[in-house]
C-alpha cells in the first residue's frame, strides 16, 4: 500500500510543479468481492493459461458454496453462493485481483488498483479545465462500461470525485473552474474536498492537515491507555504496546505524508511521540536523546 500511495503522491506532486491541476475518480464497486461472477472468472482463468485440471480445481472451489446466519436460537434457511470470491480465504484477494487485472487495458488515463480501491487520474493546464473533465468523464464511462459488462457494478454514490489543485494554482482558477462535474449513469459524481485512500487522508491543498489531525487523535488515545496501564506491566511489555500499537500509526506510509505536510505537523507528531517517555516513568525534565537510547 505504501509503495502505490507513494506513486500516486508523486505523481500528483509532480503535475504540480509543472503548474498542471490533478483531477482525480475514487471508484467504488458494490459489494465488490461478494459480486465476482464465477462464470466470468473462470473464462478469464483460461484466458491466463490455466490448463485444465487446473481450471476444474478452481471451478470445484467456487461452486456448490452455501451460506446461512445464526444468531442466538435463531438460525436462517440456507442459500447458495452463486457469486463472489470467499472473503478471509488466502485466494479471495488474488482471484479479485486477476479478475480486474483487464480493466487498465480499457482505460487511457493514469489507473492506480490496489484490491478493490481503483484510481483515476489525469492532470491539465489551469486554462484548460474542461479538458480535465472531459477526460475523466470519458475514462470514467468507459469504467463504468467494463464494470457492467463484468457484472460488478459501480456504486455511485460512493465513487467521488477529487480536484487537486494546492494553495499556489487554486488562486488562478475561478469558482466554475474548481467544480469537477462528472456524471455517470445520470447523476453528478460527489466532488470531495478530502478522501481516504488506503488509509490516507488526501486534501485539495495536499497539506495533510486533515491526516495528521486525525493521526494525533489515535496516537493520543493509545498514549493515554497506556498511560492508565503502565503500572501493571512491565517495561518490556510497555514496550511490546508502543510498537505495536502507537508506532505503526507513525510509521505508516510516512514517507509519503512527510515529503509535503508543514513543520508544524511534523512537530505536532514529535511532540506526542516524546510523550512515550511514561515507558520509563520519565519527567519532562529528562533528556529525549537518552531516554530514546535507553529505549533502543
Amino acid at each position: 500500500m505504501e509503495t502505490a500511495l507513494a506513486y500516486i503522491v508523486d505523481t500528483l506532486l509532480f503535475n504540480l510543479d509543472k503548474n498542471h491541476i490533478n483531477g482525480m475518480v475514487l471508484v467504488d464497486y458494490k459489494k465488490a468481492f461478494d459480486m465476482v461472477d464465477h462464470g466470468t472468472l473462470l473464462c478469464k482463468l483460461e484466458a491466463y493459461k490455466l490448463d485444465r485440471n487446473a481450471l476444474l480445481w478452481f471451478e470445484s472451489y467456487l461452486t456448490d458454496r452455501t451460506q446461512l446466519v445464526s444468531f442466538k436460537v435463531e438460525t436462517s434457511t440456507v442459500r447458495s453462493i452463486t457469486a463472489g470470491v470467499p472473503q478471509g480465504s488466502i485466494l479471495g484477494p488474488l482471484l479479485f485481483l486477476l479478475f480486474i487485472n483487464d480493466l487498465p487495458l480499457h482505460v487511457h488515463t493514469q489507473l492506480d488498483m490496489f484490491a478493490d480501491d481503483t484510481t483515476l487520474l489525469t492532470s491539465s493546464d489551469c486554462a484548460n479545465v474542461e479538458e480535465l473533465k472531459n477526460t475523466l468523464s470519458s475514462e470514467v464511462s468507459n469504467v463504468n462500461e467494463w464494470a457492467t459488462n463484468n457484472k460488478l457494478p459501480l456504486n455511485c454514490s460512493k465513487t467521488k470525485t477529487m480536484l487537486i489543485d494546492g494553495l499556489r494554482l487554486r488562486k488562478r482558477l475561478s469558482n466554475e473552474g474548481q467544480k469537477l462535474e462528472i456524471e455517470l449513469e445520470r447523476s453528478t459524481l460527489e466532488q470531495a474536498e478530502n478522501v481516504k485512500l488506503l488509509g490516507l487522508e488526501l486534501d485539495e491543498e495536499l497539506s495533510f492537515d486533515i491526516h495528521i489531525d486525525s493521526l494525533c487523535k489515535k496516537i493520543l488515545k493509545r498514549i493515554s491507555i497506556l498511560n492508565r496501564i503502565k503500572a501493571y506491566l512491565p517495561r518490556a511489555d510497555r514496550i511490546l504496546y508502543y510498537s505495536s500499537l502507537i508506532k505503526p500509526l507513525i510509521l505508516y506510509c510516512s514517507i509519503t505524508w512527510t515529503s509535503c505536510c508543514s513543520h508544524d505537523n511534523i512537530s505536532k507528531i514529535f511532540r506526542l511521540q516524546k510523550r512515550a517517555r511514561i515507558i520509563l516513568d520519565a519527567q519532562q525534565r529528562h533528556s529525549t536523546v537518552d531516554l530514546v537510547n535507553t529505549l533502543g
